[in-house]
């Protein structure tokens, strides 16, 4: 779980903004100590530094003190913005409107202080702001990183000290009598355990309200404090930069088939429009399954640029012609459009019970080829046997292939083909039992099986 919050550090009057209830701040004095004190003390022990530094050499102070930093503002709220430069990012607590613009370059002088786990720049006393110094090119958001729900839960500001930019779906639940969210990466299937208090950052408005309870969405926002009590971490709060709904995974637009409907009529050269989930990305095939499980491969041929940036977890629209490759269904020349980044309700594989589970599901009925399925307890031989990218997977008495899929956007983020790899021939050496996840598919004119897996996180030791 996640706790999202627009709010920047607290002061002695708004002492948190991490959780939310009708609007109102949680008390949570007894989780973090006031700004005002904390940085009454430590503005009475340091020393004044003029010359501007970077952020980076800000966040490796060893003692607080009155600073002067140059940046970019990257994300602003009601109480302050956060400031980038070529070296990282550093939380501005205002607890006033900000008079600058995302995009300005600035120069701030004033006190650090710690907040969350991480030093910022406070309000007692409110720093100076020089805006009008031009602009900064080496200093921007960058991309989102996609967390995943273990990544999560393991992510400590307190160790990091850097505002991090993250993306990921949350769902709103009430607890008690405020409005948290649970959190997943994009593509896990499992939430993580850390809650969080939702908010977005251009309009400090609470995003966990009653109208958004039990809804979905992803968002990307910058993290700027991990909340911890008697020194276990509580919840992530973050700055929202934006959201989006997701999918509820069963509404189709008119003139749309599910994926069960495609393979029910089968009529071969005729082009069928479907929205569905992405389970499995290699090249320009994309796999994408149904809550029902039903699945299908579209292929998407020659450059493009949406099957460069696909994760798995991704919503879209597909457009192509039915035909049977390798004995097994696709929609070819698809093109595809990017609906949203996840669906509200991940797609579960189907686990395999065992062996003959496996072996019989490894059959002749090819219309489950590219179902999301997952094998506990296998062990696996070297990588490049029988091929390039490939292994075998043994699974009690049975044995499939397995064959890392390439995915360029998995690959960049260090979760994809190399990454898989790395992690397989690891567990080869040391002869490790372990758990995958990856999409079953018929992967020859002959009808043989293979197992592919598209992100690490589809490896679980």
């Amino acid at each position: 779980m996640l706790v999202l919050a627009a709010c920047v550090g607290p002061t002695a009057s708004d002492s948190s903004e991490d959780e939310t209830s009708s609007g109102t701040s949680e008390d949570t004095t007894s989780e973090t100590t006031s700004e005002t004190t904390s940085e009454t003390t430590s503005e009475s022990s340091s020393e004044i530094i003029d010359e501007a530094l970077s952020i980076a050499e800000v966040r490796a102070l060893v003692a607080e003190g009155v600073v002067t930093v140059e940046g970019n503002v990257l994300v602003k709220n009601l109480k302050g913005f956060v400031l980038g430069d070529a070296t990282g990012k550093l939380l501005v607590h205002l607890n006033a409107v900000p008079t600058v613009a995302v995009g300005d370059f600035v120069r701030v002088v004033g006190t650090t202080s710690i907040y969350q786990g991480a030093r910022q720049i406070g309000n007692v006393p409110l720093p100076v702001i020089t805006a009008g110094l031009g602009t900064n090119p080496n200093a921007t958001l960058g991309s989102a990183v996609n967390l995943t729900s273990a990544e999560w839960d393991a992510f400590d500001l307190a160790v990091d000290d850097v505002p991090t930019y993250v993306t990921g779906v949350a769902k709103v639940y009430l607890s008690g009598s405020y409005y948290n969210a649970h959190f997943r990466g994009i593509g896990d299937l499992a939430d993580a355990a850390l809650p969080a208090a939702l908010a977005y950052a251009d309009v400090d408005v609470n995003f966990a309200v009653a109208a958004n309870l039990d809804k979905t969405f992803t968002f990307e926002g910058v993290v700027i404090g991990t909340s911890a009590s008697g020194g276990v971490n509580t919840r992530q709060n973050v700055m929202v930069t934006s959201y989006q709904a997701a999918w509820d995974g069963t509404t189709l637009p008119a003139n749309y088939m599910s994926i069960s409907a495609i393979l029910t009529e089968a009529t071969t050269a005729k082009v069928y429009t479907t929205r569905s989930t992405v389970v499995g990305i290699n090249g320009g095939s994309i796999f994408l399954q149904d809550a029902d499980g039903s699945a299908i491969n579209v292929y998407n041929s020659g450059t493009s640029v949406i099957k460069e940036t696909l994760r798995i977890g991704n919503v879209v629209d597909a457009i192509g012609a039915f035909k049977l490759y390798n004995l097994a269904a696709e929609l070819d020349v698809a093109s595809l459009t990017l609906v949203a980044k996840a669906n509200s309700t991940p797609i579960v594989p189907t686990a395999m019970a065992d062996a003959a589970a496996l072996t019989a599901r490894m059959g002749t009925n090819y219309s489950l080829s590219g179902q999301l399925v997952r094998l506990n307890g296998v062990t696996v031989g070297p990588v490049g046997t029988p091929s390039t990218n490939n292994y075998v997977i043994t699974f009690g008495a049975t044995t499939v292939v397995g064959y890392s899929f390439f995915s360029t956007a998995h690959d960049g983020a260090s979760q994809g083909r190399t990454a898989i790899n790395a992690a397989i021939a690891l567990l080869n050496t040391a002869g490790t039992t372990f758990d995958v996840v990856g999409v079953l598919y018929s992967s020859s004119g002959t009808g043989a099986w293979k197992l592919g897996i598209t992100a690490l996180f589809f490896v679980v030791e």
